[in-house]
């Protein structure tokens, strides 16, 4: 699979959980939305959290996954952006 094919292949992934995520996220700011402060501040666990999971488990029930090509090419673009990040830090972020 080229670059262009992987590329391709995350979009259609993006696409195609898109109103998996957006459906929840948005169901759950209106619900945020209408609670109190107070409520709220009460929570033991942010809103935030709560809505990255029902997210997580909606796309995984789903079954929509990206190709395993795609997903290859995702996660050494993440270790390098890891490396990166670490060696910018040791350099005092220049």
């Amino acid at each position: 699979m080229n670059d262009a094919e992987k590329a391709r292949s995350m979009e259609d992934f993006f696409r195609s959980i898109y109103p998996i995520w957006r459906g929840i996220e948005k169901k759950d700011a209106e619900h945020e939305a209408s609670l109190s402060m107070d409520t709220i501040s009460r929570r033991e666990v942010l809103g935030e959290c709560m809505t990255l999971h029902k997210q997580d488990i909606a796309i995984h029930e789903s079954g929509i996954k990206p190709s395993m090509a795609a997903i290859s090419s995702s996660n050494e673009f993440r270790r390098k952006a890891a490396v990166a990040e670490k060696y910018n830090s040791w350099k005092g972020g220049e």
